[in-house]
This record gives structure tokens, C-alpha cells and sequence, in this order.
């Protein structure tokens, strides 16, 4: 069986169990957590990523039409013990405010990929822009960064920081995605005025990100 059969059939059986015709998917979702991560984790790495692309669309539209109000926190509990890859394609699907919990459990298992690695940025970033603290969330997104993911283009605008979290970045600038680096330089200059050298200009020079 080449890729392309196979990822369509484990996409078959995975649109059975993650998107049936009926309200409350998610809660279907979440308690089917079990043979989902059996599925998930039978793909060879190549097809999880073609797999990844695929529902990352159908995910978006979840989000849009489905009642999540009775997932709880304790229901996000159950993951911990499960893959990296059930958590991805169940948070993919969650609201926001639920995200960045399965973010966390990808953070920490150090044998996440890359897609996994990725949607857990993209939730603790997206939970900042949205209000959460910036303080509270650089640690993961440091950690997030040195593992191989960035921040991508569709979100990274609107990025405002105190100076403060501006300070933090600003001791180990290669440590953090170009975008925030960008951002504490915007915080930094309005704080010390424009003739100060820029971060993104010192990034340049020395060529950080290189």
C-alpha cells in the first residue's frame, strides 16, 4: 500500500470516529481519545504530516459550527498519557481557550513532531494575542522554537509586548521566533527612543538567525 492509499484509509476511519453526523462532536471526539491515538499512531511520520494538512482545514471549520461547551479541562486531563498526535488533531478542533492545555502536553513529550510542535505554538501564541500573558507563555514558546517550529506569517501581526517581556527577550534574542524579536524591538524603541540600535538591526549584523 503506497502512502496516499494508506493515509486514505486511516483518513477514512479517522473522519468516522472525529467528525460523525451528529451535535457535540467534540464530545465524541474527546471520548473516542483512545482508538484515535491507536490510529494516529500507526502512520509512518511521512503520512501523519500528509494527514496533518489535510484536517487542518477541516478543523477550522469544526471550530466554527460545533457546541464545545461541555468539554472540561478534566476531559483534557485524559491526554496526558496519549500521544502527541491525538493531541494535536483533538486541539486543532477545540476552541481556544482549550488549546493551549494539550499545547502544554505536546511541550513536554520529547517525542513530538514537528506538525504536533506546531499547532502547540500556534496555540499558546494565539491564546496570547487573544489576552493571555506574554510572561506566562515564553518559556513554552522558547521551547517550542529551539525544537524546530516558528511562529507563521497569518498570525504574528498585532504582536504588542510590555518592555518588560521586551527585557526578557532581549537577553537571548536567538532564542525566540523572529516575529517577538520584532515586537521587543518595537517595545524596546518606544521606551528608549528611535536613535536607539534596533534588535532586528543587531540580529542582522551578527547574523542570529543564520
Amino acid at each position: 500500500m503506497d502512502v496516499y492509499q494508506n493515509v486514505s484509509v486511516v483518513s477514512n476511519n479517522v473522519t468516522l470516529l472525529g467528525f460523525p453526523a451528529k451535535k457535540h462532536i467534540h464530545i465524541s471526539v474527546v471520548h473516542r481519545r483512545a482508538l484515535l491515538d491507536q490510529l494516529l499512531v500507526s502512520l509512518p511520520a511521512e503520512h501523519w504530516v500528509i494527514l496533518s494538512r489535510e484536517f487542518y482545514i477541516l478543523a477550522g471549520f469544526a471550530r466554527k459550527t460545533e457546541d464545545t461547551s461541555s468539554v472540561t479541562s478534566s476531559d483534557l486531563s485524559q491526554f496526558e498519557s496519549l500521544s502527541s498526535r491525538v493531541c494535536s488533531f483533538v486541539g486543532q478542533r477545540l476552541p481556544l481557550k482549550l488549546q493551549p492545555t494539550l499545547g502544554a502536553i505536546i511541550a513536554s513529550d520529547p517525542s513530538a513532531e514537528v506538525p504536533e510542535l506546531q499547532f502547540a505554538l500556534e496555540a499558546v501564541v494565539k491564546s496570547c494575542l487573544a489576552g493571555s500573558p506574554w510572561a506566562h507563555a515564553l518559556e513554552m514558546i522558547r521551547t517550542l522554537y529551539l525544537r524546530g517550529v516558528s511562529i507563521p506569517m497569518n498570525i504574528h501581526q498585532g504582536i504588542d509586548i510590555s518592555t518588560e517581556v521586551a527585557e526578557k527577550i532581549s537577553r537571548e534574542l536567538e532564542q525566540f521566533p523572529l516575529p517577538l524579536v520584532a515586537a521587543a524591538d518595537s517595545s524596546l524603541r518606544a521606551n528608549a527612543g528611535a536613535k536607539a540600535e534596533g534588535l532586528q538591526s543587531i540580529a542582522s549584523r551578527d547574523k542570529w538567525f543564520r
